[in-house]
């Protein structure tokens, strides 16, 4: 009978039921003695055991044939290259967003000879990895199909072992920021059917390789339509208030951008004038401006002058005659097919016979000729080269009055 102990599990002694019979008895007759001592002054070490492992003593008694054996099983070695998901490596990719319309391009870092285990499938597309470098081939990804994108990469540690880390990569919807209109959003009044008024193009973030966008247009006034990206008139835009409509700029993505546009009408401009007047005598004042569109300009008169009185003569032609001397003022304005211009300011300055004697005797030092009136304009004459350089040569309204009160 024999015995096997474990020292760390099991303390009970295991019996072997089935008794060892030996029908031939073993003699020892002469007995093995060792009269020499065995010394070992050097303990023997092994190397290669870890130092985490106990080793037990195995005693043999050759007398009764007792055993007494412990055991310790050590885990075997697990290969290095199995993969290895406890922990994880930290490798990394540098980017994680794609654009819809746009070739993906990351690099992997902290890692070694990297792989592309799997990823997204998706029909004309998929990623690749030549040495540190992830990038897409085929047509480029659409979000409303595909949103996220995810890739498998494995890679290596310098002691060999190996990594799987899986990446999402987002897709961004590209959609458009913005619509320009190049051309004239100021249209003349009565403006002709079936001219074409400018040109669209569509604002986006750049470096995308989107580039094919589609317009249309919503107007109300059906006086517009949109060819390729050009906006043309449909009939004679004459409405009492400039027409409004809204452009839609839609990509080859099917993301939109939508701004509204307000036309207005062309003005026509009155023009600003000066004239000199001789008190009550009464001066002829013509009006004038330029049109828009060649049509005659009707003009009105805003603001009266407040010293003197101004009477009518025709649609562009008035008399003022001048009550007091100084410089007085009006306001007018051009009217072109019902739409105005901005207000003008007609000047006029007048004199008295008085002050045209004392500016003669002021001048005369500097002038050949006295002052003249020529029903227009207030003329100085020739000045003499010894004039201050303050001293203002003009012979318009103005400059004569402020002369007299210089």
């Amino acid at each position: 009978m024999f015995f096997i102990y474990n020292s760390d599990t099991n303390t009970t002694p295991i019996e072997n039921t089935i008794p060892i019979e030996n029908t031939t008895p073993i003699e020892n007759t002469t007995p093995i003695e060792n009269t020499i001592p065995i010394e070992n002054t050097t303990p023997l070490v092994d190397t290669n055991i870890k130092p985490s492992e106990n080793i037990e003593t195995v005693s043999i008694t050759s007398t009764n044939l007792d055993f007494n054996l412990d055991f310790n099983f050590i885990e075997p070695m697990v290969d290095s290259l199995v993969e290895n998901t406890s922990r994880d490596l930290e490798f990394k990719l540098s980017d994680l967003i794609i654009d819809e319309g746009n070739n993906y391009e990351g690099y992997l870092t902290t890692g070694y000879e990297y792989s592309l285990i799997s990823q997204t499938i998706v029909p004309s597309y998929k990623m690749t990895i030549i040495n540190n470098k992830l990038f897409s081939i085929g047509s480029p990804l659409n979000y409303d199909i595909t949103p996220t994108y995810s890739v498998e990469i494995s890679s290596k540690t310098l002691e060999g072992e190996h990594y799987t880390k899986t990446f999402v990569i987002q897709v961004n919807k590209v959609v458009p920021s913005g619509i320009i209109f190049n051309g004239e959003l100021e249209i003349p009044y009565n403006c002709g059917k079936g001219i074409n008024l400018g040109y669209f193009t569509t604002i986006q973030r750049p470096n995308l390789n989107i580039n094919t966008f589609t317009y249309t247009i919503s107007d109300p006034s059906s006086l517009f339509y949109i060819k390729d990206n050009m906006l043309i008139t449909l009939g004679t835009i004459n409405t009492p208030i400039p027409p409004s409509f809204t452009v839609q700029s839609r990509n080859n993505y099917g993301r939109i951008y939508e701004t509204t546009f307000d036309l207005s009408y062309k003005i026509p401009i009155a023009y600003t004038q000066y004239k000199n007047a001789k008190i009550n005598v009464p001066t002829k004042l013509v009006l004038s401006g330029q049109s828009v569109s060649g049509s005659s300009l009707v003009f009105k008169v805003d603001t009266l002058p407040k010293k003197g009185s101004l009477n009518q003569l025709s649609n562009d032609t008035y008399e003022y005659i001048p009550s007091q001397s100084g410089v007085d003022e009006f306001q007018y304005i051009a009217t072109e097919n019902s739409i105005d211009s901005k207000p003008a300011t007609f000047y006029i300055e007048t004199l008295l016979d008085s002050d045209i004697d004392m500016l003669n005797n002021i001048i005369g030092l500097y002038t050949v000729n006295k002052i003249s009136f020529d029903g227009n304009f207030w003329s100085f004459g020739n000045f003499t080269t010894n004039v201050p350089p303050d001293f203002l040569t003009t012979n318009k309204s103005v400059g004569l009055f402020n002369i007299y009160n210089g």
